[in-house]
């Protein structure tokens, strides 16, 4: 195991004093109520239930289509980037029209449990290829508390342990932080050259890339 974590322990004490702040409470869904509707009114409802199914049927047919063009593609674009980065390319279709892939540069957010996976993986590289965000949000707070908090952050102890410890019972008092590691340019521009292998290691890490869309002209 590459234990690259232990070689930053300035990143790591920092990372540690985030990640023991408050997360973000999840908001809490309101309950809708059940109308009692009207025969004309539920019939109006079920034509927009039935419009809405075709539709979702057609969108589902739409997506698997989508998909099989992208895997079809995916390899030419890979020998593609190897002379130039692109993120999208043109393909003609049986009338001559022109269907576009576009490959978003965006990923899902990434927990930050999959961190040490992609240590593990990727190694010495992982520094170049993610970066931890760190999302700060003050709670709420009269001014006299701001003041207060102002006056602990005044540089005194901070360097020793007991000092660090109260810095970061303090920190979490006042603030909620939400971490979020993002994969930097130079990962998306090697990603789509990465073997096979290598590609669903990351996948299986959390790595998911926003699906490619497709646009039609």
């Amino acid at each position: 195991m590459n234990n690259l974590a232990e070689k930053l322990p300035e990143k790591k004490a920092l990372k540690d004093v985030m990640r023991s702040a408050n997360k973000p409470a999840p908001a809490v869904k309101s309950k809708i109520p059940l109308l009692d509707a009207s025969d004309e009114m539920r019939e109006k409802a079920q034509k927009v239930l039935s419009l809405k199914r075709q539709i979702d049927s057609l969108d589902t047919q739409l997506q698997e289509a989508s998909k099989d063009l992208t895997d079809i593609v995916f390899p030419i674009r890979q020998e593609l980037c190897k002379k130039d980065f692109l993120n999208s390319v043109k393909i003609p279709t049986t009338d001559n029209s022109v269907v576009v892939i576009v490959w978003s540069a965006n990923y899902l957010k990434l927990k930050t449990e999959s961190e040490e996976m992609l240590i593990e993986v990727l190694g010495d590289k992982y520094q170049e290829y993610f970066k931890s965000k760190f999302l700060i949000s003050a709670t709420d707070k009269s001014d006299a508390e701001l003041y207060q908090l102002f006056g602990w952050l005044a540089p005194d102890d901070g360097e020793t342990e007991e000092g660090l410890a109260i810095g970061q019972e303090r920190f979490a008092k006042f603030f909620t932080v939400e971490e979020v590691i993002k994969p930097t340019e130079r990962f998306v521009r090697d990603h789509v050259l990465m073997n096979e292998d290598l590609r669903e290691q990351l996948e299986n890490a959390g790595v998911k890339q926003y699906k490619a869309s497709i646009k039609t002209r």
